[in-house]
């Protein structure tokens, strides 16, 4: 920190908002690192840091002469929120222990893969349960948390990502070659894979390079798969250890899906 204010910086805090924000915390935790800190932002991370052994933080800064307008007390404006645009980094599927109705329909539309604002939940919930009395301030705070615990992206503009559809898309080679510098040549060494956003991707394994590999062209899913099934196994275990084949299917749908939010296809000229 003293380093970054030396060269004329202020901390507005860390790229994940989980580690500068408690208020997503279980109530002791948050209440024992919110009376140790007492309101010292530095004090409340460094506690946290503590308690949950983070080896590593990420920071973002900004010119000093910015440092009055960085507000730390992890209170968001419904303004702010109803402004921005979200997008899901997690997988698909509803948990069976979600019951509340607001969580389910917030997470049905972030299964839809489209980036989507606050008005695409709510004509969501309109459609699907029609009557129903929308609490907006648990739709804002259903959001916040998400972003806070990294399952929702937000940004201030959208952004077409473009989805792959057969013979429709393609994968230009620059990236392919990135992605190869990364896997197959030690890059990852040197550097790491971002999105359009600047937000770090992990778990891009020979296994998506192969796959991306044959998307250089135009083609279809259903040639990919052929070519997948002649070649490659993937093997995934649970956490009690225990080894699973995952279908080629449902792997392919998966690498297209974070080829998308990576921004690397292209659609074909008309």
């Amino acid at each position: 920190m003293k380093r970054a204010n030396d060269q004329g910086c202020a901390y507005i805090g860390d790229v994940f908002l989980s580690r500068s924000f408690i208020s997503w915390l279980p109530e002791d935790i948050h209440d024992n690192i919110a009376q140790l800190a007492n309101d010292d932002y530095i004090a409340k991370e460094q506690y946290y840091d503590y308690i949950y052994d983070t080896q590593f933080r990420m920071s973002l800064l900004t010119k000093n002469k910015h440092s009055k307008k960085i507000v730390r007390n992890e209170r968001v404006s419904i303004d702010v929120l109803s402004k921005l645009y979200y997008c899901s980094v997690v997988n698909t599927g509803i948990p069976s222990n979600m019951t509340d109705s607001i969580h389910i329909a917030i997470k049905e539309v972030m299964d839809r893969g489209d980036i989507f604002t606050v008005q695409d939940i709510v004509d969501h919930i309109h459609r699907k349960l029609p009557g129903y009395t929308i609490e907006m301030d648990r739709v804002y705070s259903r959001l916040l948390y998400l972003i806070i615990v990294d399952n929702l992206d937000m940004y201030a503009e959208p952004y077409e990502r473009v989805a792959f559809e057969d013979n429709k898309a393609y994968i230009p080679q620059r990236f392919i070659d990135f992605i190869s510098t990364i896997v197959e040549k030690e890059g990852s060494s040197y550097i790491g894979i971002g999105d359009m956003y600047n937000k770090v991707q992990q778990d891009i394994d020979n296994g998506f390079l192969f796959v991306i590999k044959q998307m250089v062209k135009p083609t279809t899913r259903e040639k990919i798969l052929a070519i997948m099934d002649d070649n490659i196994t993937v093997q995934r275990h649970t956490r009690d250890n225990i080894d699973f084949i995952v279908p080629n299917k449902v792997y392919l749908e998966e690498i297209l899906q974070r080829i998308r939010m990576l921004g690397f296809l292209h659609k074909i000229e008309d």
